[in-house]
């Protein structure tokens, strides 16, 4: 446990660092408590990647074969044009198989994340004439688990890590920490609703994520890929009167 947390501390310690550094440019009135918070919900996919997985340059069959349905509930505070926090709970199942290796499994899993959108719009494009936003996330996360592989040739139980041959659950949920990084389009609305489309990679610290241990000695990944809506709470913000964090020698045409 504290060799997991020892490599995810560099990624908590930027975190932390983006934070500070972008409250400390926050003015009065935008640092409000209660100003720019928001919260969603998203459908989407989760794919898997790893042992047990063979169309990873195929996106279609990746779809079919190796994915399932996923869920996520978020909440976050917008706290300037460059930075928004927020945490978030995924949930959904996924599978896998390869013939060579006679297996194929399936995996249920919830993921608590914690993730700083930075906003390369805004840095990049600042005096672009759309409000389209574009960005990376990048954070931690918490995966709890249950997988189970099974002979594809039988279907008789190989490895059970939280889940019976049937599927349901059975004995103790795995757990482990995980680095989050992908990027986000987020389109307004209006003032309070956004669409929203996000794609980011959970890479794991484990390789028993689909019950299987491979030779490669390389940890599972999980690709999450999801499309929802986003409603912010008393909206302050604004590009038209914003300009914090942005090169002193950039002046906008007011």
């Amino acid at each position: 446990m504290f060799k997991i947390i020892y490599k995810s501390s560099p990624i908590l310690i930027a975190l932390l660092v983006i934070q500070i550094f972008g409250v400390k440019n926050l003015t009065a009135q935008e640092s409000t408590v209660g100003n720019n918070l928001t919260a969603g919900i998203s459908l989407g996919s989760a794919s898997f990647f790893g042992d047990l997985s063979k169309y990873d340059y195929n996106p279609l069959k990746k779809i079919q074969k190796e994915s399932g349905p996923s869920v996520e509930f978020f909440l976050g505070k917008r706290f300037n044009l460059l930075f928004e926090l927020g945490l978030s709970l995924s949930s959904g199942k996924t599978k896998g198989e390869r013939e060579d290796f006679d297996t194929k499994f399936k995996t249920k899993f919830n993921i608590y994340s914690i993730t700083t959108d930075i906003s390369i719009a805004e840095i990049l494009f600042y005096d672009r004439l759309t409000n389209l936003d574009f960005g990376i996330a990048l954070g931690a996360s918490m995966a709890q688990f249950r997988s189970a592989s099974f002979k594809l040739s039988d279907n008789s139980l190989v490895t059970s890590h939280g889940l019976n041959e049937d599927g349901n659950s059975s004995g103790e949920s795995n757990v482990g920490l995980n680095l989050t990084g992908g990027y986000y389009i987020s389109y307004p609305l209006n003032s309070y609703w956004s669409l929203v489309f996000r794609q980011t990679f959970e890479f794991l610290t484990t390789d028993n994520f689909d019950s299987y241990i491979g030779p490669t000695g390389i940890s599972d990944r999980l690709l999450l890929t999801r499309l929802g809506l986003k409603y912010t709470i008393n909206p302050t913000l604004s590009r038209e009167k914003y300009n914090i964090l942005l090169p002193v020698n950039r002046d906008r045409n007011r």
